[in-house]
């Protein structure tokens, strides 16, 4: 069961997060783990190393945050919106992601592998070194987003919508697309997979 918090008390702990980032007394992570977060707005703030795993973000705003090594972990994230986001480097693992918006967002070496993505705007998105490996990726949109060296590795990209202009460079294990992607470097096999 999720735990509830007060708007003073997540602005209290925020306060002290901003601290531990500027290396100021008294400082400390902000430890948001198993909390029902839904229809809170983290616009533009710094969030960068936020433990959110096992957390409600059901309605939950993030336009234009820094969760640069964030721990997201098996997070229920749906009609939220990431647009413009920084999550480089955070761990999504196993999160179920629905309805979600990611446009312009940044994704470089983050951990997506295992989680299951329906019906999300991924549009403009620039991944790199990303972890896409045993997801499910479903009835999203991709238009004009860049996949460079990224890891699909046992992944389904099905239904997908607005998939034009696309690119996948030297991606790894890269499922079958349908449609209009574009496909450059190499694509690399591994283990015949």
């Amino acid at each position: 069961m999720s735990k509830q918090i007060s708007d003073k008390k997540l602005s209290t702990l925020l306060e002290s997060h901003n601290r531990w980032l500027s290396n100021e007394s008294p400082g400390r992570r902000a430890n948001l783990e198993n909390h029902d977060l839904h229809n809170r707005d983290f616009s533009n703030k710094n969030l960068i190393g936020v433990i959110l795993n096992n957390s409600n973000l059901k309605d939950t705003n993030f336009i234009n945050t820094d969760l640069n090594n964030a721990s997201m972990q098996e997070c229920d994230i749906e009609d939220a919106n990431f647009n413009g986001t920084d999550i480089s480097r955070a761990n999504l693992r196993g999160s179920e992601i629905r309805n979600v918006g990611f446009t312009r967002a940044r994704s470089v070496n983050t951990n997506w592998s295992y989680t299951e993505i329906y019906e999300s705007d991924m549009d403009f998105m620039e991944c790199v070194g990303t972890d896409f490996s045993y997801s499910i990726i479903k009835q999203c949109d991709i238009f004009k987003s860049t996949f460079i060296k990224c890891n699909f590795t046992g992944s389904k990209m099905e239904q997908m919508k607005h998939v034009g202009d696309a690119v996948f460079q030297d991606c790894i294990n890269l499922p079958y697309i349908n449609e209009e992607i574009r496909v450059t470097g190499e694509t690399i096999t591994l283990n015949g997979e």
